[in-house]
């Protein structure tokens, strides 16, 4: 290999390892929230998607009617709006019941439910004994 290419692989090698290390750093030090999805919501209107996540466990949720869970969770949890950028499959396979760690940007708003915006979603699996 010429002196040129050398370079430009060295180059790109630094780039690349300063970017999965920031990539590394933005998701450890972004504030979360974990908690139970009691609801999913589309509007078919902008296409926007956003989950009502409450403190709990999936028990209490699934089986559980929408006037059930309204009246159980009354003014409590937190209804997170999800990003476009977020994948469709993503936003497809949320459910009800499903224990989920949000990514957020730290602020969320005081209200019944609380309101706020989310940055990334991943659910949380369980290792089952």
């Amino acid at each position: 290999m010429n002196k040129k290419r050398i370079r430009l692989f060295i180059l790109l090698a630094t780039s690349l390892g300063i970017l999965i290390f920031a990539a590394f750093l933005a998701f450890t030090f972004i504030p979360t929230h974990t908690g139970v999805i009691a609801e999913v919501q589309h509007n078919e209107e902008t296409g926007r998607h956003s989950i009502w996540v409450v403190q709990g466990s999936s028990a209490d949720i699934n089986n559980k009617s929408e006037a059930e869970l309204a009246e159980r969770y009354k003014y409590q949890g937190i209804i997170f709006k999800l990003p476009s950028y977020l994948p469709e499959r993503v936003k497809q396979d949320l459910s009800a019941g499903q224990e989920v760690k949000i990514y957020i940007n730290g602020k969320i708003q005081e209200s019944g439910p609380g309101g706020g915006k989310a940055y990334w979603v991943t659910a949380v699996k369980k290792e089952e004994y």
